[in-house]
């Protein structure tokens, strides 16, 4: 049970809202479960509405782009809302995903804040008196005010040069040490001033960032307001202020007057009031929550029908909150459940856990369409391969058009367990305990093959929960029949890593890091120095330690999954597909497929000794002989949805 809606995310609350609007949720047992109100539940639906709303605006875009068509008032829309019902660093996230320029406006109590994005990317930011990253956490902090997204091209010159992901993760945990602060300072619109025969035994040991914040306790200023007095981060100011406190340099003096918490009806009006938001007794830490790509409001919709329909169960519940006599009483019939589910497919968003949201609002349908651990993929249409004219993406050119129908695949890449569960059941071979890489073997280094058979995880012990690697296409393909699946077709794998909305990877477009993969990083080259193979290191992927020399247990990079919840499809292991290899050409085709009697077959997703960009790209594809097998490569199955009655389309 959550004790407290101000804790809630709006992630969280677009949750509730479609367990609500699906009939899964009576609102009574909301309220009484959750510990909200009708009137908080009645804001979150109108926020539900608008994001849905947005979202089919974005989705007739993209539709009408691809028949050569442009709508001028789709294309620079201009979005706004209240904070406390969104998330500016949400709405950062979405602007990155779509690689849009914008200038996002935030009007708080005496003022307004601003933050320029180009091509997806933070750029600048001013907030009063502060500037570049200093007014962009402060920004990011509030929780009071409200926020105008304008989108288009703004003459900004760049001050910001730290990538957003990594600025996202900063504001982040600026934010919990910031809750964590107020926990021990208390309210901050208490007015202090400084015992000055305490402070003068400790002003010897201050810093000058320590003596400054002590200066403006002059007994007539809150601690809010010596806050926005400095341009120290806001957690460090309370983090000082907490120190005084415990020291008993400062003591409480006249109460001061509480802002008024609406956001103003114009510039400069009163103070600027800290982002505090009450609840009855000691603010509760929120989770850090890595950057994914998310509405504003977290609730994002897979297709034009789905949008429609959601919006139009969301209008009747408002309309049913509207009538209070009514509002206690309302469930809606389990038969708009079906039509709502269309939704579960791409719901996308973060839960408190650092998981996508939409791997909780797929569950549904995929538990009644998928076999247990995978996720279902809404079909669509989406650009395969790529015009890079790199030689590690050789094969994945030209870029062309492609439809897909809907799939399932599952959400992590299999494990040496679940392999050996198979091998106990007499249905699959044992994976072997050596590289086989066929033609070509003899050109590595006995030293080399030495250590990547060591490599090669089946029967290791502490590598259980390790993706299963050494094994040849033939034992993938039966491993996953064993399944009751399959292994995917190249189309259906690319797609699942890039969407309909064409992402560069599968978290997003912001490029990998450490936290994304198990990529080759920092322990990567340690590994290959302490082995002696340094000469066989052909570059980084990041810079960073990712934890994994080897393999990493799978699901062990949270932030690398996709929006629907699938995990790994970049680095770990390649993984085989159903396809042989074939060539692209430039026209849309519809659920394109290679040579199932290839004497090789096409892996995809990198491994964890992937140490070139190229590598971390959805379209690389290599064709691998298919009696070989490899510590680099193992696997992950998919299989075709059952049909509901409605049926599934694209």
């Amino acid at each position: 049970m959550v004790n407290s809606s101000s804790a809630w995310s709006d992630t969280q609350k677009a949750a509730l809202v479609q367990q609500i609007v699906s009939g899964g949720l009576s609102l009574e047992r909301a309220c009484e479960e959750y510990g909200v109100s009708v009137e908080e539940i009645k804001d979150w639906v109108g926020v539900f509405r608008r994001s849905m709303r947005a979202a089919l605006d974005r989705q007739l875009r993209s539709t009408l782009s691809l028949q050569g068509l442009e709508v001028e008032e789709l294309a620079r829309p201009e979005f706004s809302g209240e904070l406390g019902a969104l998330d500016v660093a949400d709405l950062v996230q979405t602007i990155q995903l779509g690689r849009k320029d914008a200038r996002i406006t935030i009007s708080h109590a005496g003022g307004h804040g601003y933050i320029w994005c180009s091509a997806g990317e933070i750029v600048d930011a001013e907030f009063g008196q502060l500037t570049a990253e200093a007014a962009l956490f402060r920004l990011l902090s509030l929780e009071q005010g409200s926020v105008v997204a304008d989108f288009g091209a703004f003459d900004r010159a760049r001050r910001i040069s730290t990538p957003t992901p990594q600025l996202l993760l900063e504001a982040a945990t600026q934010r919990d040490r910031r809750v964590r602060a107020l926990q021990r300072v208390g309210d901050p619109a208490r007015v202090y001033a400084v015992a000055s025969n305490v402070a003068a035994r400790h002003a010897r040991d201050l810093g000058p960032e320590e003596l400054l914040v002590l200066s403006l306790f002059d007994g007539a200023r809150s601690l809010q307001q010596v806050v926005t007095a400095t341009e120290l981060p806001e957690h460090e100011v309370l983090e000082i202020a907490a120190q005084f406190l415990d020291a008993r340099m400062l003591f409480p003096a006249a109460a001061a007057p509480v802002p008024d918490s609406r956001a103003p009806s114009s510039v400069g009006t009163g103070s600027m009031a800290m982002s505090y938001r009450p609840s009855g007794g000691s603010p509760k830490p929120k989770r850090a929550r890595p950057p994914l790509w998310v509405l504003a409001s977290g609730a994002v919709v897979c297709s034009s029908l789905g949008a429609v329909t959601a919006i139009a169960y969301a209008d009747a519940l408002q309309r049913k909150l509207g009538d209070e006599s009514a509002a206690r009483e309302l469930s809606l019939s389990a038969g708009s459940s079906a039509s709502v589910s269309s939704l579960a497919g791409s719901s996308t968003g973060l839960s408190n856990t650092g998981l996508s949201n939409a791997a909780l609002s797929n569950a549904a349908s995929a538990r009644a369409l998928c076999p247990a651990g995978m996720a279902l993929i809404r079909g669509g249409r989406f650009f395969m391969g790529s015009d890079s004219t790199h030689p590690a993406l050789q094969y994945a050119r030209p870029a062309h058009l492609v439809d897909v129908d809907s799939f399932c695949i599952g959400t992590r890449e299999v494990t040496v367990q679940e392999y050996a569960q198979c091998v106990a059941s007499g249905a699959c071979e044992a994976a072997h305990q050596e590289s086989d890489l066929g033609e070509g073997e003899h050109t590595v280094s006995s030293a080399s093959r030495l250590h990547h058979d060591e490599q090669c995880n089946a029967g290791k012990p502490g590598r259980e929960n390790d993706p299963i690697n050494c094994v040849s296409h033939r034992q993938a393909a039966s491993y996953c029949a064993f399944r009751q699946g399959r292994l995917a077709s190249e189309a259906e794998w690319e797609f699942a890593a890039r969407g309909a909305d064409n992402r560069a990877y599968p978290w997003g477009n912001s490029p990998p890091t450490a936290d994304h993969l198990n990529a080759c990083g920092k322990e990567c080259a340690h590994w290959h120095a302490e082995v002696g193979l340094s000469a066989e290191l052909h570059g980084l992927m990041y810079e960073e330690d990712d934890g994994y020399a080897g393999t990493a247990p799978v699901g062990s990079y949270p932030l690398g999954a996709t929006s629907d919840g699938v995990m790994d499809l970049i680095g770990n292991v390649f993984e085989w597909t159903a396809d042989g290899l074939y060539a692209y050409d430039h026209q849309p085709r519809a659920n394109p497929r290679g040579p199932a009697d290839s004497g090789s077959f096409v892996i995809r997703g990198g491994n964890f000794n992937s140490g070139t960009p190229e590598f971390s790209n959805p379209s690389l594809r290599f064709p691998m002989a298919a009696d070989s097998y490899s510590h680099g490569v193992g696997l992950r199955c998919a299989a075709d949805p059952e049909r509901s009655a409605g049926g599934l389309g694209r």
